[in-house]
């Protein structure tokens, strides 16, 4: 259990302490035990994280700013920016992104879509058809009888393919997306452990299987091959989840999130981290997962549905470059589709939603509240702090203040703070105290005692609110 050294005593008040809860760089923590995590961690939380990459300052996460809705009542599949148009697709079309526009229909009703440029063409695969535009507007089927491929790749100047064949890698002609020989195939070793994703990594394609991956290379037709054996696992459940940034390769796995810095040595970041989190999810969904990068946070974002009638639906934020995790909820998290693309010239993170009764639109991840068609939605907010002990368990204590540190929020509001004492795990105290616009601490009387206490803070504004910590001020009354 993490515990904090009271100061000595002093002539103002024999054996006070005080205990700062400033710093929340460690990210949720659900694998231990509330008492046994670092104080710096929350033992739960959800739509808190970090104002910035490192920051110590929580901050509600950005809400949706919707930016095309024409969809009706069709589930977003994909979201894709290629050379021509920004598009998306639904389970039987493709759709204009920036307004909804139907630009290409009729086609066989399918949950998987994939979509790469090659040679001056966008072009997208659904298991079954393989549609391609040269103008962003005008589709026709691919030529050169391709494989009816789920999953498509660039790499070195060839157009890969997977998923029409359970161990099956096929290539197209150099430079030509409209010549597929049938001897340009790759076939693997084990007929039963079907291909689910690819993914250009650096210099190799990293080909995943359902329980391994391998790097294939090669710079023409008949030199393709695997380049570094098949790795034991962990293999890849969705394709969709497969998120490739600077800093390394990131994908879902039956174990949780994988992370690899080279695209060789894996690590199970939630097996530390998040591993109540990880026991909880429905493993019949697995294959819907789907992240994204989110390059003005440093962040990666999965977004792992639920399934069931009520949409538990979680977005696990992982900052890789402190290995911490926290969690969004809410309509927020609910999405079908995540793509990392550009509008004027910036980063921005674009969410595809499901219908959830009043909206089916294509969103920015940007904004105070999840901005729905059918209204905006105030996300709910709250964090739990680790179970500490000041000056030791076996002492007691007593309360004399608690001060909640906030702001600037962007408009006056509430925030709840709660304590649950010792080991309780319903509220002890609840004290609401008023956020105000500028930097705020809000003192309260608090008058408990204690030998433990777990601080929880939360709030439902229609605004994201900065959570700076509380200050627990008291004394001891034995040692």
């Amino acid at each position: 259990m993490p515990t904090l050294i009271g100061n000595p005593k002093t002539e103002r008040r024999p054996n006070n302490f005080k205990v700062e809860l400033l710093d929340f760089t460690g990210g949720l923590n659900t694998t231990q035990r509330d008492e046994d995590i670092e104080i710096n961690e929350l033992s739960a939380a959800e739509n808190y994280v970090p104002e910035r990459p490192g920051s110590k300052v929580l901050r509600k996460r950005e809400g949706l700013t919707s930016v095309s809705n024409g969809m009706g009542s069709l589930d977003c599949q994909l979201i894709f920016q290629g050379a021509h148009n920004n598009y998306y697709t639904t389970v039987t079309t493709i759709e204009d992104l920036d307004n909804g526009n139907d630009l290409d229909t009729g086609l066989t009703s399918s949950t998987t879509w994939d979509a790469a440029t090659f040679e001056g063409a966008d072009i997208f695969v659904n298991g079954t058809e393989e549609r391609v535009t040269t103008d962003g507007t005008n589709f026709g089927d691919l030529a050169g009888s391709p494989p009816n491929a789920k999953y498509i790749e660039v790499h070195n100047n060839f157009l890969f393919a997977a998923g029409h064949s359970n161990n099956a890698l096929r290539w197209s002609a150099l430079g030509d997306k409209d010549s597929w020989s049938a001897t340009n195939e790759l076939l693997f070793s084990d007929t039963n452990d079907n291909i689910t994703g690819l993914a250009k990594f650096r210099d190799v394609l990293m080909v995943f299987t359902e329980n391994r991956f391998y790097h294939v290379n090669g710079f023409s037709t008949t030199d393709i091959s695997v380049v570094h054996s098949a790795h034991e696992g962990p293999g890849c459940v969705s394709n969709k989840s497969i998120v490739v940034n600077p800093f390394g390769i990131f994908w879902w796995t039956t174990q949780g999130l994988a992370v690899s810095r080279n695209g060789t040595t894996v690590d199970l970041p939630m097996q530390r981290k998040l591993q109540a989190t990880l026991e909880n999810i429905n493993g019949a969904q697995l294959a819907l997962i789907h992240g994204v990068w989110s390059p003005e946070h440093d962040r990666v974002q999965f977004y792992v549905p639920d399934g069931s009638a009520t949409r538990n639906d979680t977005c696990i934020y992982y900052y890789y470059m402190t290995d911490t995790f926290y969690i969004g909820t809410g309509n927020g998290a609910a999405m079908n589709a995540s793509f990392q693309g550009t509008s004027s010239g910036a980063p921005v993170v674009y969410l595809g939603g499901y219908n959830t009764g009043n909206t089916n639109e294509i969103f920015t991840n940007t904004g105070n509240t999840d901005g729905l068609s059918g209204g905006a939605v105030s996300i709910t907010a709250f964090m739990e702090t680790a179970r500490f002990a000041p000056y030791g368990a076996t002492a007691l204590h007593k309360g004399d203040s608690i001060t909640l540190k906030t702001g600037p929020v962007p408009t006056n509001g509430n925030i709840t703070l709660i304590t649950y004492a010792d080991d309780a795990t319903s509220a002890t105290d609840t004290l609401t105290l008023a956020a105000v616009s500028t930097d705020s601490e809000n003192e309260a009387n608090f008058r408990r005692r204690f030998n433990k206490l777990k601080i929880r803070i939360g709030d439902a504004l229609a605004t994201r609110p900065r959570i700076r910590g509380a200050i627990l001020r008291g004394y001891f009354l034995n040692d």
